[in-house]
């Protein structure tokens, strides 16, 4: 876990103790064994509403998670959530309330979404020259794998996030070593072509990358 990923890992466990908010509903399902990311938000309309790409009914919560066992999750959502919330989601797992009840103890059924894997696609252009680090192509690749994930210590792309294509200049200008240089002449992302400066995830995708999304071509 790099230090910016513990970092936002202890910034949503302070609401661990709470119930009844987005914080707290976060907290809980974040804190579940193996989940990676997630993605909490809510509807407190009495009529549907539209929220990062995805309809939530009315006065509910959306729950959107990478990663974690079913009915780990089931339970984070359910000791967390407030009285009466509906749920949203194609996954459902069934939680017992065995707090004061004798057996059969009453089951609900809670709903919550997986994120679809989403590769976001890279297109880089740099200045072709003999100054160029060895194995310029794959060493920039890498180092934009690896600051997707954070472990340059940025930040991480994220369900529902923006991810910026500036974030990745200095990864791979800092491919450069002495002796070699690196000039960036564009640098786009997308999710079906890359050609934008910025893209926000919609609230139901997980973005991931490989090296086979980042196309890179010396001019």
């Amino acid at each position: 876990e790099s230090p910016i990923d513990f970092e936002f890992r202890r910034q949503q466990s302070v609401a661990l103790n709470a119930a009844g908010s987005l914080p707290a509903l976060f907290a809980r399902v974040f804190n579940v064994d193996d989940v990676i990311d997630a993605y909490c938000t809510e509807n407190v309309l009495s009529v549907p509403l539209d929220i990062g790409g995805v309809t939530l009914a009315p006065h509910s919560v959306w729950v959107c998670v990478s990663g974690g066992a079913a009915d780990d999750i089931a339970q984070a959502i359910w000791v967390k959530k407030s009285l009466g919330c509906n749920y949203n989601g194609a996954n459902t797992a069934t939680v017992y309330d065995t707090e004061g009840y004798e057996i059969p103890y009453p089951e609900y059924t809670v709903s919550w979404e997986t994120a679809t894997p989403t590769p976001v696609l890279f297109a880089l252009s740099i200045a072709d020259s003999p100054y160029l680090p060895a194995d310029a192509v794959a060493l920039i690749k890498a180092a934009i794998i690896d600051s997707f994930s954070g472990g340059d210590n940025g930040p991480a792309a994220r369900i529902g996030g923006a991810l910026y294509a500036s974030r990745f200049y200095g990864p791979v200008l800092a491919v450069a070593t002495a002796g070699t240089v690196i000039q960036i002449l564009s640098l786009k992302l997308g999710l079906v072509t890359a050609t934008l400066d910025a893209i926000t995830m919609d609230i139901d995708k997980k973005p991931t990358i490989t090296a086979s999304d980042i196309t890179i071509t010396l001019v």
